[in-house]
């Protein structure tokens, strides 16, 4: 499928100078400009409360960039690049975000911890860009049930629903998005994949990563919300769901959220919770989660999950899904 760059408009960051900003979203916008899939024009406007300007965040960027990038670094590339970041301090308010903004379309991507959608969603109404303004938000999306539904509700006082993009980055990975063309686009699999054939399916998620700076993060979150309840379902929704009748994004949802719901609540019997002491990675030595900035000495919290689903439905009842 051949993409193509979208429509002129801005690009909002709230929270573009934090830990998901320099790893994922700056290195994104690199490779998005190599492959010539950004917006021809628009401000890439920054909005954080860490005391910086334009020429600092850039230097901030260029360093996220060259650490974090699945490319070589192009000077080329990056000037063309950064000429179109604009920074606004977060105590500078509405005025400044709306100054800053010079197209009637915009994207605003909300980098920043759920207990903050809300304040930024008003001090954009606050700033006359809600009109023309697509938002999205990436998990964690609250702590339970209740705070997810009350996070609904405080952007829908706001916000339409159809302008409102709740993602999950694991999705945008190569091997996840993979799982529909390999079951379906190969009919020897789609004949085979149910409970007649397979025994059992195995999902690790491994990573080489450790809390690094998010540490007063992670104590709010854990494995368990931060890995299960958002990537873990997400690609066993892929890999167990049913055909789409198309591959319209409703569609596919629409399978997706029936799979959920044949998922059998969690046995606490079968779940490990665990946390990660002193140890190496890849030969490097890596402290110990309650050694790390933000996080208490006698912090109970998860960073490692291992559970067993069950899914209840006449394609894998008898098959458990294993996730760790």
């Amino acid at each position: 499928m051949s993409l193509s760059p979208p429509d002129d408009q801005d690009l909002l960051l709230v929270g573009g100078s934090g830990n998901l900003a320099r790893k994922k979203l700056l290195p994104a916008l690199y490779n998005l400009a190599i492959d010539g899939l950004l917006p021809a024009h628009g401000n890439f406007i920054v909005f954080s409360q860490d005391d910086l300007d334009d020429a600092s965040f850039r230097d901030l960027a260029v360093a996220a960039i060259k650490d974090y990038s699945r490319r070589e670094f192009d000077q080329g590339t990056w000037e063309s690049l950064a000429r179109r970041f604009k920074f606004v301090n977060s105590k500078d308010g509405a005025d400044a975000m709306r100054e800053a903004a010079i197209l009637p379309e915009r994207t605003a991507y909300l980098a920043i911890p759920p207990t903050a959608f809300q304040s930024v969603t008003q001090q954009l109404q606050s700033a006359s860009l809600v009109e023309g303004t697509k938002l999205v938000v990436e998990k964690p999306f609250g702590t339970d049930l209740e705070t997810s539904r009350a996070l609904d509700s405080q952007l829908q006082q706001v916000f339409d629903e159809e302008n409102i993009f709740r993602i999950d980055h694991y999705l945008g990975k190569e091997t996840v998005q993979n799982i529909l063309a390999m079951r379906f686009g190969n009919s020897i699999f789609e004949r085979i994949w149910n409970r007649d054939s397979v025994d059992h399916v195995q999902i690790t998620i491994a990573e080489d990563i450790g809390v690094e700076e998010r540490g007063p993060f992670y104590e709010e979150v854990g494995a368990l919300r931060d890995i299960v309840q958002n990537h873990a379902l997400q690609v066993i929704s892929l890999l167990a769901m049913e055909p789409p009748i198309s591959f319209a994004p409703e569609r596919i949802r629409d399978e997706r959220v029936k799979l959920l719901r044949a998922i059998a609540p969690l046995n606490p019997e079968e779940v490990v919770r665990g946390q990660y002491s002193a140890g190496e990675v890849n030969g490097e030595t890596v402290a110990a989660y309650v050694d790390e900035p933000g996080v208490a000495a006698d912090s109970k919290t998860d960073t490692f999950i291992a559970a067993r689903f069950h899914v209840e439905n006449w394609r894998w009842a008898g098959v458990p899904f294993y996730v760790r």
